[in-house]
């Protein structure tokens, strides 16, 4: 945001064709769909998972080359 700073957007080399939109910086999240929890590792342990959604450890898994 050009005004206070935070990020918008986030972009992965391992993941070109994905742009994650900062659901923070949406001022109605009604429509998001929930697809992934990244970092579950270190969740702070009070924090509640969507069920149903994958969870990653870490970052994203990176995804087999094509061809």
């Amino acid at each position: 945001c050009e005004s206070c700073g935070a990020p918008l957007f986030t972009y992965l080399s391992k993941l070109p064709n994905l742009m994650i939109v900062n659901a923070g910086a949406l001022d109605d999240q009604t429509h998001v769909t929930l697809t992934a929890h990244i970092f579950a590792a270190s969740a702070p342990h009070w924090h509640q998972f969507e069920p149903g959604v994958p969870r990653h450890d870490g970052d994203f898994p990176r995804r087999p080359a094509a061809g």
